[in-house]
C-alpha cells in the first residue's frame, strides 16, 4: 500500500476541491466508484489491488499512486482532447492504457493503435 504524498494545508486542500470541482463531476460521471478514485487522488492510502471501474464497462488496474494520477489527468481533467466519433487515434507511449480506453470507450474512437 502506498499514498501520494503531499504537503498541503487543509485550507489549501479546501480550495482545491473547489477549484476542480468540474473535474469532480466528470470523475462521477465516468467512474462507478469514483468515491475511492477521488480520495486516493486526493492523498488517501491506496488499496494493494485498486482498479477505477468505468461506467462504459472498463476496469483499469492500478498498482501505483502515479498510476492514479495518470487516470485522473486523462478521463476527470480532461487534458486530452479526441474529437468525438474520432475514426482513429495513435497513443504513442500507452502506459498504463489509460488515454487509449478514454479514445475507444468514452470518446468512440473506432481504431485505437497503442
Amino acid at each position: 500500500m502506498s499514498r501520494i504524498r503531499r504537503n498541503v494545508s487543509p485550507w489549501r486542500k479546501t480550495l482545491t476541491g473547489i477549484e476542480r470541482g468540474d473535474q469532480v463531476v466528470r470523475c462521477i460521471r465516468t467512474f462507478a466508484n469514483w468515491p475511492h478514485l477521488a480520495r486516493v487522488y486526493a492523498g488517501a492510502e491506496m488499496p494493494e489491488r485498486f482498479a477505477a471501474m468505468g461506467r462504459r464497462g472498463f476496469t483499469i488496474r492500478m498498482t501505483d499512486p502515479s498510476d492514479v494520477q495518470t487516470v485522473w489527468v486523462v478521463f476527470c481533467a480532461a487534458e486530452y482532447f479526441v474529437p468525438a466519433g474520432c475514426a482513429t487515434v495513435l497513443d504513442l507511449g500507452a502506459n498504463i492504457g489509460a488515454f487509449t480506453l478514454y479514445a475507444a470507450r468514452c470518446r468512440g474512437a473506432r481504431q485505437v493503435y497503442a
